[in-house]
């Protein structure tokens, strides 16, 4: 069929193991099964996608531009889309839906979408400029929706909602071996920034602690060490309150599902969210989910039906969501790993890309 000969180009700033960066990768993925021809243009030269995206034979190419030289960006991005003539033009982030929809608006793509894939202001940078230029303007949650709709006058029916999808062939539950028989083992993983708020996490694990409600607990840290500062005061506040056999930290893993099917439970305490990988792979691992209101978290952490929300990212209200969790009594926290896991099946990739595919065939008028 001619529609599933559509050129789309894809663009963001890198490949790197961020949570937009990796949708693009599964929406890429899904076009190619889905017949399109999709290609990648990023700025800096990071690809933690490679084998993937070769094993779909999607080409990747690179600007290699930073932020100090936006006219050779500009005339690099202008060379590639006309070259390639796309049908669509799909980014990610704020600062590339800008540059993004300007170029493909001036070279005249028939469709034109942005993507806004968190809930904090930096998000929305340039959305009252590009949304002259984009057709469609894709949320990863019903809260990132709201707010451009709300704040920046963004209208209706040009917002839409398509939650994340989740590599379901990738994350699989595998039994939890020896579980009644060993330590429970929590994990956190997240890159090591403010925003994910480890400091408060490590308070309540430091209370608890003294409290003796850790003796049966291995906890581990996975991600990268983005702020070296906040990493550094994470680890002299484990050392100095004698955590060190407690919580332990993993560094950077590309094994993250074999670690889930062997967790407990997650924490995710963060500031703000878009709508989280983390608590999607660990829900497909049947591992317990607690995080932060923030977001769209509670659109995927229905409390008390797929995990537990922790009500704000205090210290106070981290320590006492894990201590709910580890009163709670096993048959009840079973019930809702249960529903969680059936639960995150719809957010399957091939699914969700049936949904992008609907604006994908649509009919635009400028």
């Amino acid at each position: 069929m001619e529609n599933k000969k559509k050129k789309i180009i894809y663009y963001t700033s890198s490949l790197a193991s961020g949570g937009a960066e990796r949708q693009l990768v599964y929406t890429a993925i899904g076009a190619k099964k889905a017949g399109y021809d999709p290609l990648i243009i990023v700025d800096y030269q990071v690809n933690h996608y490679e084998k993937m995206l070769e094993e779909y034979d999607i080409p990747v190419f690179f600007t290699n531009t930073t932020r100090f030289n936006p006219i050779k960006r500009f005339l690099k991005l202008i060379k590639i889309t006309l070259k390639v003539k796309p049908d669509i033009f799909h980014s990610f982030l704020s600062i590339r839906n800008l540059c993004g929809m300007f170029i493909s608006k001036i070279c005249r793509v028939p469709l034109r979408i942005a993507s806004i894939r968190n809930t904090n202001k930096k998000a929305f940078e340039g959305l009252k400029l590009y949304n002259r230029w984009s057709h469609i303007i894709i949320c990863n949650s019903n809260a990132a929706r709201s707010y451009a709709i709300k704040e920046y006058k963004i209208p209706e029916e040009k917002v839409m909602v398509f939650y994340n999808s989740i590599d379901l062939n990738k994350f699989k539950f595998e039994d939890k071996k020896g579980s009644s028989g060993r330590k429970i083992v929590g994990i956190t993983i997240a890159s090591i920034t403010e925003k994910k708020n480890h400091l408060n996490l490590v308070e309540a694990l430091i209370d608890l602690n003294k409290k003796e409600m850790l003796n049966d607990i291995d906890y581990f840290l996975v991600g990268k060490k983005t702020n070296e500062s906040i990493f550094d005061e994470i680890m002299e506040k484990i050392e100095k309150n004698n955590l060190n056999g407690k919580v332990k930290y993993l560094g950077v893993r590309d094994d993250i599902h074999d670690i889930l099917n062997r967790c407990d439970f997650l924490i995710l305490p963060s500031l703000y969210e878009g709508f989280p990988n983390v608590a999607m792979e660990a829900m497909a691992t049947k591992t317990f989910v607690m995080a932060t209101d923030v977001g769209g978290t509670s659109e995927l952490v229905i409390d008390n039906s797929t995990g537990y929300l922790i009500p704000t990212p205090s210290k106070d209200d981290i320590e006492k969501c894990i201590e709910r969790y580890l009163n709670t009594e096993r048959e009840v926290l079973e019930k809702i790993i249960d529903n969680a896991y059936l639960n995150i099946q719809k957010y399957d990739l091939n699914n969700m890309f049936k949904q992008i595919e609907y604006i994908y065939e649509r009919e635009v008028t400028k």
